[in-house]
């Protein structure tokens, strides 16, 4: 058991329902998944993302496009954030005064994502230049 942080976005746990995910984690590219996810191994497995720049949503949704069945964020340090819509910034993170709470990512993300602290998110990525990853999470209110 890891600690871990849920997004404020995609798909969320009620009390009769709780998410589950299970799959290969697949460290994808461009790893930062702030364009088009090139992989092709990623159908179906759990999509690890690193946090880079651009917001949250997007990465969700750009691995929600390649049929990952769920999402891993590697933040840029060993503390955990909250992962709220972004607001007052473009989809790239950069400023955007009067950006709405709700842009086109956030409301279209159907998968479940969750982030991890940098040192969790090393560990992973070391096993995985020589070894396969195997994670099941169950997520309930």
């Amino acid at each position: 058991s890891y600690r871990h942080q849920s997004a404020a976005f995609g798909i969320q746990p009620t009390l009769d329902y709780p998410i589950e995910a299970r799959g290969n984690i697949v460290w994808i590219n461009p790893r930062d998944a702030c364009d088009p996810i090139i992989n092709a191994n990623i159908s179906g497995n759990i999509a690890l993302i690193d946090q880079g720049t651009c917001v949250f949503e997007r990465k969700a949704f750009m691995a929600q496009e390649v049929n990952a069945s769920a999402v891993i964020i590697v933040f840029n340090d060993n503390q955990l954030k909250i992962m709220m819509p972004a607001e007052n910034k473009n989809v790239w993170g950069g400023p955007d005064p009067g950006h709405p709470i709700i842009n086109p990512y956030f409301s279209n993300v159907h998968i479940p994502v969750i982030g991890i602290t940098r040192e969790i998110g090393d560990i992973l990525k070391d096993h995985l230049w020589y070894k396969q990853i195997r994670v099941q999470w169950i997520e309930d209110q």
